[in-house]
């Protein structure tokens, strides 16, 4: 199931028209209705906001099941500066709904996962297919 249709089957349960849903979110039903039809994606912000006002949270329109997280203690602090790496990225990307998309499964990992995800990152990062033109290989400091 996609995002879209997760987003109108919590609807439906909510009993909200497309209409409703859309004066609570402050958008349009049309706009309500692109989402639901996988016509326009929803910002991140736009996506929190539906997940409230159908009291659910925004992951549960992005996957079929969520596993509990064990808790990693970050002893070295190497999370927290990657975290704000990773933010800095996110916030000079703001027009791209994959980056969104990528900060919603980001968050959605454990610490260990994230630190796996980052790692699986630089890999791919230091392939010349995926790189940019203008890439320097320069390695980014930690």
């Amino acid at each position: 199931m996609n995002t879209g249709e997760r987003i109108k089957q919590a609807r439906k349960q909510a009993k909200l028209s497309q209409g409703q849903l859309g004066k609570r979110v402050g958008i349009s039903q049309q706009q309500i209705a692109q989402y639901e039809n996988r016509v326009r994606n929803p910002k991140i912000e736009t996506l929190k906001k539906i997940a409230n006002a159908l009291n659910v949270t925004p992951a549960e329109f992005l996957e079929d099941e969520l596993f509990d997280a064990t808790d990693f203690p970050d002893e070295s602090g190497e999370l927290s500066l990657m975290d704000k790496k990773l933010e800095g990225i996110l916030n000079d990307e703001k027009d791209g709904m994959g980056i969104d998309m990528i900060k919603i499964y980001f968050d959605m990992l454990n610490k260990k996962g994230q630190l796996k995800a980052i790692e699986q990152v630089e890999l791919l990062s230091r392939i010349p297919e995926y790189q940019k033109s203008n890439h320097s290989l320069a390695r980014p400091a930690r």
